[in-house]
C-alpha cells in the first residue's frame, strides 16, 4: 500500500474504497470530481465565509494597496497640480503675447501674504490627495521618509549636482534665448528671501517629490513606462511661468536626474530629495550664479 495514499485518503485506502462505493461507476478522476462536487455543495449550503470577507474589508480600510493604478495618478495629478498647471500656462501665454514680462510672471506671489496663501493652498491640496489615497486603501508604509545625517548630506549633494546640471543645460540651450521667453538669472529675483519663502520652500520640496518620486513610483512596472514621461510633462508644465528654458531645465533635466537617483537608491528615502529640492527653491538651480 502506498504510504502517500494512506496519508491523503487516496483511492487505495479504506476511505478511497468508501468513495468508490458511493460512486461505483466512477474512475479515479470521477472520484476527484465527486469530491470536488461535494465540497462545492457544502460551501453553497454554508454560504460565504464571512470571516474572510471581513478580513478583506479590514485590509482594504487599513491600507494594504501597495500599487496605484494609472487612473489614480491622473486623479492625483488633477488634485495636486491642476491649479498650478492652469496658472503657469496662463502666465506663459501672457508672456508670449507680451501682456506681461517675465519678472512680472515670476513675481506674482512675492509678498509674504501671497506666499503664505500659496502654502495654505498646497496644504489643502495635499490633504485632499491623502484623503483620496486613504479611500483607495493605499499603504503609506511603502513610502520612506526619515530625517538622518546621511539624508541631510545627500540632500545637499543633490542640490549641488542638480544645480550644476541645470547650468550645463542652460549653457547648451543658450542658442534659443532669442526664441523663447527666458528669465534673467532666477537668483536675482530671489535676492530677498524671508521666513515665508523658507517655510514654503521646505514644504514645497516635500510636496513635489512626494508626488513625483513617492506616488509615481508606486505603480506597476507596466504603468511606470508611461507614468515616467507623464510625470516629466507635469513637472515641466507648472514651471512654464519661469520661461520655457527654465521649465525644460527643471522638468526634463532636473526631473530625470531625480528619477534616476531615486531609482538607483536602495534606501528610497524621500527626505534627501525633498531637502535638495527645498534648497533649490530658495537659491535657484544654479552654481554659476554664485560666482557671477
Amino acid at each position: 500500500m502506498n504510504s502517500d495514499n494512506v496519508a491523503a485518503g487516496g483511492p487505495f485506502t479504506p476511505t478511497g474504497y468508501a468513495r468508490r462505493a458511493a460512486y461505483p461507476t466512477a474512475g479515479d478522476a470521477g472520484v476527484s470530481r465527486a469530491l470536488t462536487a461535494d465540497a462545492g455543495q457544502a460551501a453553497v449550503k454554508a454560504g460565504p465565509d464571512l470571516g474572510v470577507l471581513k478580513d478583506n474589508a479590514v485590509t482594504f480600510l487599513n491600507g494594504e494597496r501597495k500599487m496605484l493604478a494609472w487612473f489614480d495618478i491622473l486623479i492625483l495629478t488633477a488634485i495636486l497640480w491642476g491649479e498650478a498647471i492652469w496658472t503657469s500656462t496662463e502666465y506663459y501665454l501672457m508672456m508670449v503675447t507680451g501682456e506681461i514680462t517675465l519678472a512680472e510672471s515670476m513675481g506674482y506671489s512675492t509678498s509674504a501674504a501671497d506666499t503664505y496663501t500659496a502654502l495654505f493652498l498646497q496644504v489643502l491640496y495635499l490633504f485632499a490627495a491623502l484623503l483620496y489615497l486613504w479611500a483607495r486603501g493605499f499603504d503609506f508604509r511603502i513610502l520612506n521618509f526619515k530625517v538622518t545625517p546621511k539624508g541631510i548630506a545627500f540632500g545637499c549633494l543633490i542640490f549641488l549636482a542638480s544645480a550644476f546640471l541645470c547650468d550645463v543645460c542652460d549653457f547648451a540651450l543658450s542658442g534659443v534665448f532669442e526664441v523663447l521667453p527666458i528669465p534673467e538669472p532666477v537668483f536675482a529675483l530671489l535676492a530677498d528671501v524671508g521666513p515665508a519663502d523658507v517655510l514654503y520652500a521646505a514644504f514645497n520640496g516635500f510636496y513635489e517629490e512626494f508626488y513625483f518620486l513617492g506616488l509615481c513610483f508606486s505603480v506597476s512596472s507596466r504603468d511606470f513606462k508611461w507614468v515616467l514621461p507623464f510625470s516629466i510633462l507635469v513637472r515641466t508644465s507648472f514651471h512654464t511661468y519661469q520661461g520655457m528654458l527654465n521649465a525644460l531645465c527643471i522638468g526634463v533635466a532636473f526631473g530625470l536626474f531625480m528619477v534616476i537617483l531615486y531609482y538607483r537608491d536602495d534606501d528610497k528615502n524621500l527626505f534627501p530629495y525633498a531637502l535638495g529640492h527645498g534648497i533649490a527653491d530658495i537659491f535657484g538651480l544654479s552654481i554659476v550664479q554664485f560666482f557671477l
